[in-house]
């Protein structure tokens, strides 16, 4: 196993971090801080600058506290740290009350719409619509092979749907027309 791990840069990268080596974090942090504030905008269109930055931080240190996982999981660094975003995000969300703002209610129906459909469904579509990652990467993340990606795409999609089409409380329409 450990072969394997160091073949890949990205995960023998994981590896140094979970040893404890700064020089890593640096290097993973260098690497990769911008693709977290992009994929933070995209989850979160409601973002400013600032906001963005500091969800980056807390990224940056729940990654520092769940490296096991990653280096476990054998997830590349992108993957990875763009679950660890997406689970920031998913706290912000629900720790925020109340937002006027189209682009704020869009993001939060959209939040609570993966929520609904939640675990790996919530997963890949965040990952595919927001993250960003090629199918290849997809795979990894969900240890699935490549060719599965496309229909668990369009069955959580249809799932999805499902859930819109369900909504006997009027949350989403409402949130919709606001």
């Amino acid at each position: 196993m450990r072969s394997v791990i160091l073949k890949d840069p990205g995960r023998a990268l994981l590896e140094r971090c979970r040893r404890g080596d700064l020089g890593a974090w640096d290097r993973l942090l260098e690497d990769h801080y911008d693709e977290v504030i992009q994929f933070l905008f995209q989850l979160d269109p409601g973002l400013t600058r600032d906001a963005a930055s500091e969800l980056a931080g807390q990224v940056f240190d729940r990654a520092v506290s769940s490296i096991d996982t990653a280096v476990e999981d054998h997830a590349t660094p992108r993957v990875w740290l763009m679950r660890v975003a997406a689970d920031c995000v998913r706290g912000r969300t629900e720790a925020q009350s109340n937002s006027s703002a189209r682009s704020c209610n869009e993001a939060i129906l959209l939040r609570r719409l993966l929520d609904r459909v939640g675990g790996p469904c919530r997963d890949i579509l965040e990952l595919a619509f927001f993250g960003g990652l090629e199918t290849k990467e997809l795979a990894a993340a969900l240890e699935i092979e490549p060719a599965t990606v496309g229909p668990r795409i369009h069955m959580c999609l249809n799932r999805l749907e499902v859930f819109l089409q369900q909504d006997a409380s009027g949350e989403f329409r409402t949130l919709q027309e606001a």
